[in-house]
């Protein structure tokens, strides 16, 4: 298992590599339980996802299981890198697999591999079955982060950076790559902007009607300098950048958007180091904009300091459109541990609806929730992945409209690696 370098941390969850080590070796136990089949009797077609993907992984073996929306798993391996039934599968799966942040129009689990693999694997939910993979490296590390489909394109979010480009085709980094679909084939690049000498670094996509933005984060090739996050704004049509905002916090999350889809949020951490322990905290907080305006405008600002909770995950899901959940950013053997907490917008009150165990000795374990996820307008719970108790944790309505805890759910007992990721399909 390779290690992690302090800002690809800030991307998955900290403390899994070490705490989980117990989980590896997927191909000693479990098998793939297949795709949905004929029974898929969930939303789609109605512009709400059919289910939500979850990512096992302890970043040595990964695991792809298949939810409905309220958390009840429907597969538990719709594929893993124990697969022995490898229909269109020339690249095994890695321990470093993440999915994209919202359902594409294809209808497919998209898988990317990241750092090493530089691969992106194309599944049908219903057959199990691997229809495409693509190599994206293109002469170097790419390390693809995000993927969004909008217009019959594909567009890629490439974090790695290539410091001698120009031996292959569309091999710059920094990039958003795109891709035909029918199959899958890179067709081009939009390099993203770069200032002050350090690379753009784009670690989210989200689509808000045709344009999609994109999250910069903004970090030099050695990792030591983080400078001030950015929204970058690419037309789908065009496939030119429309805008370009620099925020003033660092580390900043993909922007979501509210379910009215009048607005979009973004959290930012602050810069992390080798620990996950953020240097200030108050280049983090919560950041609310207009989903519709141009220029860009800034409607709310909530920061960390203000919530008074500690740094935030750069990671935020819409409850509503008056209250975001969020989580806490917890170092590696920090004094508090990981939380989960609920967060009202017009006043900026923040219950903490989950917390996480300290580890064996006392002090906290890093961060142990990942992946969370909102339905919106759709029918469906709040999940969140709890690798702290190996469980998707499902935050409901109450009566009232407050976040209610339902109760928690395995998502498979065979193998026992943690949930880390989520995405609707």
């Amino acid at each position: 298992m390779r290690s992690l370098n302090s800002i690809e941390r800030a991307l998955v969850p900290l403390a899994l590599c070490g705490l989980v080590a117990w989980a590896c070796n997927v191909s000693e136990r479990g098998g793939d339980t297949g795709g949905l089949g004929g029974a898929l009797g969930l939303g789609g077609g109605d512009g709400c996802p059919r289910g939500v993907a979850v990512v096992l992984s302890d970043y040595a073996s990964t695991q792809i299981a298949l939810v409905d929306s309220m958390g009840q798993t429907l597969s538990e391996s719709l594929v893993s890198t124990a697969s022995s039934r490898t229909d269109g599968l020339s690249f095994a799966l890695s321990g470093d697999v993440v999915l994209p942040s919202a359902a594409e129009d294809s209808g497919l689990v998209v898988l990317l591999d990241r750092y090493g693999t530089n691969v992106m694997t194309f599944i049908d939910p219903h057959s199990g079955r691997a229809l495409h993979q693509l190599a994206i490296g293109t002469g170097f590390e790419a390390n693809p982060q995000d993927y969004v489909e909008a217009l019959g394109t594909g567009f890629v979010a490439r974090f790695g950076q290539n410091t001698d480009p120009g031996r292959q085709a569309f091999d710059d980094g920094g990039d958003l790559l795109l891709l035909e679909l029918s199959p899958p084939r890179i067709r081009g690049q939009i390099v993203l902007p770069v200032w002050d000498d350090l690379p753009a670094r784009p670690t989210a996509l989200a689509l808000v009607g045709d344009e999609i933005l994109v999250s910069l984060a903004r970090i030099s090739l050695d990792f030591r300098t983080t400078g001030s996050a950015a929204l970058v704004g690419v037309s789908a049509e065009d496939e030119e950048v429309t805008f370009v905002r620099e925020l003033a916090y660092k580390n900043c999350s993909r922007p979501t958007l509210s379910p009215s889809g009048e607005a979009f949020a973004v959290v930012c951490s602050g810069a992390l180091d080798q620990t996950g322990q953020v240097d200030a905290i108050e280049e983090g907080g919560i950041l609310l904009f207009s989903a519709t305006a141009r220029p860009l405008e800034l409607t709310a600002e909530l920061t960390a300091v203000e919530l008074g909770q500690g740094p935030l995950q750069p990671d935020v899901a819409f409850f509503s459109d008056e209250i975001v959940l969020v989580k806490t950013q917890t170092a590696l053997a920090a004094t508090t541990n990981n939380r989960l907490l609920a967060v009202e917008l017009a006043t900026g009150h923040a219950t903490v609806l989950l917390e996480a165990a300290p580890g064996e000795s006392g002090s906290g374990q890093g961060i142990v929730y990942g992946g969370l996820y909102c339905p919106g307008s759709c029918a469906g719970a709040c999940l969140l992945a709890d690798a702290d108790q190996n469980v998707l944790q499902r935050i409901d309505q109450s009566e009232d409209g407050e976040p209610r805890l339902l109760g928690p759910l395995p998502v498979e007992e065979r193998v026992g690696l943690p949930p880390i990721a989520l995405s609707p399909f």
